[in-house]
This record gives structure tokens, sequence and C-alpha cells, in this order.
């Protein structure tokens, strides 16, 4: 397995495209969103007290200020990071809420494949 790792970066997000032998994230939080979809190998991750096994497929979707962790063999994953300030910009600007509401994802892991097409597509952007 070629190890990659390409990361765009933005004020308001970043994407990261990983692919390695071998990955392991210490405990850690970020002033972000985060979502990390695995495209090929699986993780061993925790997400606040939950454990879970994540595959081919499978989303990590982490709140702010979350205590999450991973560790993968032969893995390649998208991960995106977004800072709530854009994320209110939008929801306002669309009008699905007001600005002073806190936004959470409401589960841990999810299997979406509109999530993961989006992430397979930016692996494929270089």
């Amino acid at each position: 397995m070629l190890e990659s790792h390409i990361i765009v970066s933005r004020p308001q997000f970043s994407v990261r495209h990983t692919v390695t032998e071998s990955c392991e994230f210490e405990p850690h939080a970020h002033p972000s969103y985060g979502i990390a979809t695995i495209l090929q190998g699986r993780f061993q991750a925790s997400i606040g007290e939950a454990r879970f096994e994540l595959g081919p497929g499978q989303t990590a979707l982490v709140n702010i200020g979350q205590y999450h962790a991973a560790k993968g063999e032969g893995v390649e994953f998208v991960s995106t990071s977004v800072m709530p300030a854009l994320v209110s910009d939008v929801t306002s600007e669309i009008g699905s809420i007001h600005n002073d509401t806190e936004i959470v994802f409401r589960a841990s892991v999810v299997a979406d494949d509109s999530i993961a097409e989006l992430s397979r597509q930016m692996a494929a952007e270089r």
C-alpha cells in the first residue's frame, strides 16, 4: 500500500485524504465538527464513551469538543473538519434553524451512501 496524506485547508474547514498501512490517533478533541469516512480497511474507534469498529462505507461523526480516538491497519479514509461558524452561517442562510441553536450529531456512526460517495469523489480529486 502506497502511503499518502493529502490535506486541503481553508479558514472554516479542512479535508484530509489518508492512505496508510497503520495509524493511531490518541484521545483528543477539536473545536470543530469532525466527519471521517472509511473507504478501505477497518478502524477501532471511540467517540465519547462509546467504542466502535468501522469499515468501508461507514462514517464517524464527532461533535465539537467531543473526545475521540482511533486505530487502523491498511486504511484509506477521508476526514473533514468544519468550524461551527460555517455550519451556523449555512444553516441560518437556508433558514433551517436560528443562529443561537446548538447543532449536534445525533449518532456517532452512520452508513450513508451519499456521504460515502462524496468521500470517494473527494479522494479521487488530486
